[in-house]
């Protein structure tokens, strides 16, 4: 999948639509894991209320629930413990301190899930 294609001033790239679901998923999830983080704290909540306001920033939350390293529950879905939320919320937080673009915000991401060289770990820096 190519991802630095762009359509018009929109932006985006093309996905297969057979991953389209799969896709959901993962920003329903990160969307509901930061509204209950806000919930449980709500010192946090204007922080990451930028993932929503004044736009919903999708691909942010795609790529955080990617971050959190889903697994197949054998029936077409997604699974995370809580260990990969407590690193979704990491992420996001760290994130949420710089808000930055769409792209850049994606790449900063991406990278966090990259295995450092000198690490076995398959999360780079969140691995803990």
């Amino acid at each position: 999948m190519r991802l630095t294609g762009r359509f018009g001033r929109f932006g985006g790239c093309y996905v297969p639509e057979i991953l389209v679901p799969a896709l959901e998923q993962l920003d329903d999830f990160a969307t509901a894991v930061i509204e209950h983080y806000c919930e449980a704290f709500p010192d946090n909540a204007e922080r990451l209320g930028w993932y929503f306001a004044p736009k919903v920033r999708h691909t942010l939350l795609t790529e955080l629930g990617r971050i959190g390293r889903p697994r197949s529950d054998g029936r077409g879905g997604m699974t995370w413990n809580e260990e990969d939320v407590a690193r979704m919320i990491e992420a996001a937080l760290e994130l949420a301190a710089t808000k930055p673009t769409a792209k850049a915000g994606a790449a900063t991401l991406r990278a966090l899930r990259r295995p450092e060289p000198d690490s076995g770990s398959g999360l780079g820096r969140l691995a803990s």
